[in-house]
């Protein structure tokens, strides 16, 4: 039997399609079909966030000897953050127990580049104006992301079905 992908209307379609046959898709396969999508929101929100034009310093919060808070710039050093710090903590993280793909700031101390003040320049504070670059780099990527989706579960789809004897 000849597939016809031109008759596939959309994604939620093929997502359903996907959801009915008798062996489910694997997270390994679903999650295969979402990065594509997901790297392409990275890049768009990668390339409108803001870069500054000096290092700072990522101090630890502690005390001084007499029980005091540490001075402003008398603490212990914990990382260097340098210009495009932010770009590079635009990360696609995976949560594999709701199975999810997740895009945005990276705010674990543990690797790479740290993003925890994103949500600072998104909304802004008190002393510093709004600078949005998610939600503008979301938007402006979203009609690309789904193309790459609906072509992924396509293939998921058409690998399934020849799979299952179609």
């Amino acid at each position: 039997m000849q597939l016809q992908i031109g008759k596939i209307e959309g994604l939620p379609t093929v997502m359903a399609q996907l959801r009915r046959m008798e062996k489910p898709v694997s997270w390994a396969e679903e999650r295969r079909a979402l990065m594509p999508a997901a790297r392409v929101v990275r890049e768009a929100i990668r390339s409108k966030a803001p870069v500054g034009t000096r290092s700072h310093n990522l101090y630890a919060v502690g005390l001084s000897v007499k029980g005091q808070k540490a001075g402003k710039g008398k603490g212990k050093v914990v990382r260097r953050l340098r210009p495009g710090n932010l770009r590079r903590a635009i990360i696609v993280k995976t949560v594999r127990q709701r199975r999810l793909l997740l895009v945005g700031p990276n705010r674990s101390m543990k690797r790479g580049s740290i993003g925890y003040y994103a949500y600072m320049l998104e909304y802004g504070t008190a002393y510093q104006p709004a600078q949005p670059f998610i939600r503008p780099g979301f938007e402006s990527s979203k009609v690309q992301a789904e193309l790459e989706l609906k072509k992924a579960y396509e293939a998921l789809l058409i690998k399934k079905l020849q799979n299952a004897g179609w």
